[in-house]
């Protein structure tokens, strides 16, 4: 995770929407169903749960990789004053403002040049995302970069607000419900109850709204840790609930 960039970034998210929608479902799934003799395919699906467990732990709140709390505090609190360059598009207000999504030292093979941060943000008004470097000794912002891509990891509050969209769409939770009763399990109550995993949404169909839009896919799990079959896709940027259908 040293001196990534937008590309590498787009590489590991890759792996990790791979791996959030194929673990819970199909790679379990591939376990239990799998012949006894056909131990390639367990090997595989073991491995791909093994890459869940390395990217969770990768994305801690913040994403603040290799700085200090103090370090990290100065580096949001000057991003966040930051000016964004003026856009020819419309802006439009959104609850979610700017999103500073994640902060890392940015390494050096040069031992004398001073410590500094990458913050990767995303303003929903003008549905923009940069990248800022900044020299932490001097306390200032040395590069500013506009990043092309939305489809950067999610921020803590992101998720929040993914989750409030969802455990307020009734007809979204009345399918989840229905789910466990077919499966005679008693449905849940609220959604705090089940155990929610949210990944940023992207698709590789360039006429699908979140190829532009940031969006968080969702998947649940209930008290027998048994993943649903409905997965919540909400659009953060038109705060707008769906559901991912696959093809």
């Amino acid at each position: 995770m040293t001196n990534s960039s937008p590309i590498c970034r787009s590489t590991l998210l890759q792996l990790q929407r791979i791996c959030l929608r194929s673990a819970p479902a199909g790679v379990m799934r591939n376990i239990v169903h799998s012949k006894p003799h056909t131990l390639r395919h367990i090997s595989h699906a073991l491995t791909q749960v093994l890459m869940v467990v390395a990217l969770f732990a990768w994305q801690t709140p913040g994403h603040a990789r290799g700085l200090l709390a103090d370090e990290q505090d100065v580096a949001a609190r000057l991003a966040a004053q930051a000016p964004w360059a003026e856009t020819a598009g419309k802006r439009q207000s959104h609850p979610l403002g700017v999103q500073t999504l994640f902060i890392e030292k940015q390494e050096s093979k040069d031992a004398s040049q001073a410590l500094r941060a990458r913050v990767y943000q995303y303003d929903y008004t003008t549905q923009a995302a940069r990248l800022l470097v900044i020299d932490l000794a001097n306390q200032s912002i040395i590069r500013e970069q506009a990043i092309e891509s939305v489809h950067l990891p999610l921020s803590e509050q992101e998720i929040a607000f993914a989750r409030a969209l969802v455990a307020s769409d009734e007809s979204l939770l009345s399918a989840l419900r229905s789910e466990q009763t077919l499966r005679n399990v008693m449905p849940f109550t609220s959604l705090d109850e089940l155990d929610v995993k949210a990944s940023i949404h992207e698709p590789l169909d360039s006429e699908d709204p979140c190829f532009v839009s940031r969006c968080a896919l969702l998947s649940l799990f209930d008290a027998s840790s048994t993943v649903f079959s409905t997965e919540p896709l909400v659009d953060l940027s038109k705060q707008q609930v769906g559901e991912l259908h696959r093809r």
